[in-house]
């Protein structure tokens, strides 16, 4: 079978034809829109741990008047020791937003207005202020133990022994010697330290034997037998 034969005409158009054909298909590939990526909408801050956020609008005063105010706005009293020259330490007016007590503490400290220095890493923790160029030192207090319980089956050697190790070792902690002393007369040991070589004691009594009833604090009235 015999193809018919084009005229030169129709070879014109038909080469004309395949030109235009790729123009079209990219004019319409220019016309498609281009998806454009949007950025991922910003990460709420949230507090570290479970230590609330709040919003502080604070005039400046003093650090006892800005404690009052982180509690009025955050509905928490942040736990601060007020140590040596923290009464001379001036806050000034802070206006911040979303902020835990631990980023203000730090913010403050880095502005140097008094040393903020963290002395716990529990989920709440206590912080102690104190001035520019005054370092902490713990407040001791004397405490006493009524140890009677644990002499019916321990030696007092024992157990003042125990006790001196473990405050030994927490003073390289406190920088603070704990004193330690025992009554014959009414079995109290009594101690003298800070709050935390007193917390101590009171484990180190507690591992060696049962509770021991604390001297130092009366009992509630619904447990004094009444007349």
């Amino acid at each position: 079978m015999k193809m018919p034969r084009t005229t030169p005409i129709a070879r014109s158009l038909l080469a004309t034809a395949l030109l235009i054909l790729p123009t079209a298909a990219m004019a319409a590939d220019a016309a498609s829109p281009v998806p454009v990526e949007h950025p991922a909408p910003p990460q709420t801050q949230t507090a570290p741990g479970n230590e609330p956020s709040f919003d502080l609008d604070f005039p400046g005063g003093s650090v006892t008047e800005l404690l009052h105010a982180i509690e009025k706005a955050s509905g928490h009293m942040p736990n601060v020791l007020l140590g040596n020259g923290a009464d001379r330490v001036r806050i000034p007016p802070v206006w911040l937003r979303r902020i835990t007590a631990a980023q203000l503490f730090a913010s403050l400290q880095q502005a140097r207005y008094g040393v903020w220095t963290p002395i716990s890493n529990s989920s709440t923790a206590t912080w102690a202020l104190t001035n520019e160029n005054e370092p902490y030192r713990p407040t001791q207090m004397v405490h006493a133990f009524n140890i009677q319980p644990l002499l019916e089956n321990r030696d007092i050697k024992d157990i003042v022994a125990a006790v001196q190790v473990t405050l030994e070792m927490k003073k390289e902690d406190e920088g603070v010697a704990a004193q330690l002393k025992y009554h014959k007369e009414t079995q109290l040991l009594i101690v003298s330290g800070t709050a935390s070589q007193i917390s101590v004691v009171e484990q180190v009594l507690h591992e060696l034997g049962p509770q021991m009833p604390d001297a130092a604090k009366p009992k509630p009235d619904s447990q004094i037998a009444k007349p």
